[in-house]
């Protein structure tokens, strides 16, 4: 179903290729299917040139152009447009505009289909590349001396995060990266890195991936990273492979490929949206802890699919509708300092309990009425759900010491 704001767009667009395909005569592409087809394959091949040495100027990956220059070689809408005005005046008029239109959709057929025969290509390549490595300029002995160290691949912004913890922590490790830019960074930032593809065998071996405890995935090609996980397995590397991925379509393909942990962006936001609404409801820490484990357990599953709710999710219904236990802090700026529990009567004003109160390394069980409140103590409360709520908002207010001690 359309997104309601995206209707006109999406309807625009097909009544553009609707009115294409009407405008083609197929009696007339059946007495020239030949001629269609070459210059159909004409028009693709110079397209396809000048696309593919244009990204390979910009310095991109030679799968990348080729992929980029492939899906870009296709005669464009735009083209229509430009051959309906040469109609209306006169230079396409007859057999030359059904010519014209006929290779034009011939274009928009084949793309998708010679698409998939590059990506099938490359890979092809690279996994000859595997069987019979050339050496290459940077892949030298980086790793010399390195042993359960990490291998960080791509040194984008989720790379950067984890080299600085890991740096930061003392543990061994280097990056991998095909820009310039991004290896220039991480040469400024004094990390050990080397620049190359992470699908190449010289590249990976020259990172020490053997001898490596955990090979990290932080790059955003989807094909990049699967292509290098299936490296990594071809070197018989034992090391546990991390892989991040923005696309949910590619989980069971990566641990096809011999990824030992998949995290999709967008299933971890949801699980840190829901982990934080359950706390907000005061669902114990262990039992929202346990959910996330078993969620990432089964491979995202309760996320990707529609079904039955497991009985762990009916646990987590049945905790929200019984009481829960928290425990509250008093800080310096609390006004339930220096009160007693008495004088805060908190089961009277909100319904909550405190069952015990820890007062550095001791703790205080079924404290008294008479019991004085510390700045450093925490309280541990029992309460339903929304009493708990209520105490919360009582023991943070402002106004209680004022209240309580009129």
């Amino acid at each position: 179903m359309l997104c309601r704001r995206n209707l006109p767009a999406e309807v625009f667009i097909s009544l553009f290729f609707v009115s294409i395909g009407l405008l083609l005569d197929i009696r007339v592409l059946s007495g020239m299917i030949w001629v269609a087809a070459a210059m159909a394959a004409g028009v693709f091949l110079l397209k396809a040139s000048v696309n593919f040495l244009t990204l390979m100027i910009l310095r991109r990956k030679p799968r990348g152009a080729l992929i980029g220059a492939i899906g870009l070689a296709q005669v464009g809408e735009f083209s229509f447009v430009l051959a309906g005005v040469a109609r209306a005046q006169g230079f396409l008029a007859g057999p030359g505009f059904q010519l014209f239109l006929s290779s034009a959709i011939l274009t928009m057929i084949a793309t998708p289909l010679l698409l998939r025969a590059a990506d099938a290509v490359t890979d092809r390549l690279s996994r000859s590349s595997a069987k019979h490595p050339v050496s290459r300029s940077g892949g030298g002995d980086v790793s010399a001396g390195m042993k359960d160290h990490v291998v960080i691949a791509g040194y984008g912004l989720n790379g950067q995060n984890l080299a600085r913890v890991l740096r930061t922590t003392g543990i061994p490790h280097l990056v991998i990266d095909l820009d310039p830019k991004l290896i220039r960074k991480a040469a400024e930032d004094c990390e050990t890195c080397l620049f190359g593809d992470i699908c190449r065998v010289d590249i990976l071996r020259g990172a020490g991936v053997e001898q490596a405890k955990l090979i990290v995935f932080a790059i955003s090609d989807a094909t990049a990273t699967r292509r290098g996980v299936r490296t990594v397995r071809f070197l018989g590397s034992s090391a546990q492979i991390l892989v991040r991925t923005r696309y949910v379509s590619e989980i069971d393909e990566l641990y096809a490929s011999g990824a030992d942990i998949v995290i999709p962006e967008e299933f971890e936001t949801s699980i840190e949206i829901f982990s934080r609404v359950l706390e907000a409801y005061h669902i114990p820490k262990n039992v929202v802890d346990a959910e996330v484990k078993v969620i990432r357990a089964e491979r995202y599953g309760v996320l990707r699919a529609s079904g039955p709710v497991r009985p762990s999710m009916e646990k987590i219904a049945d905790l929200l509708t019984a009481g829960t236990a928290e425990t509250f802090y008093i800080g310096q700026d609390c006004p339930a300092a220096g009160l007693t529990l008495a004088q805060i009567d908190l089961r009277a004003r909100t319904g909550a309990t405190v069952i015990a109160v820890v007062r550095g390394d001791d703790s205080f069980t079924g404290p008294s009425a008479d019991f004085k409140i510390e700045t450093g103590d925490t309280l541990v409360l029992v309460a339903s759900h929304a009493a708990m709520d209520s105490a919360f908002e009582y023991l943070k207010a402002c106004a209680v010491k004022e209240t309580v001690t009129r």
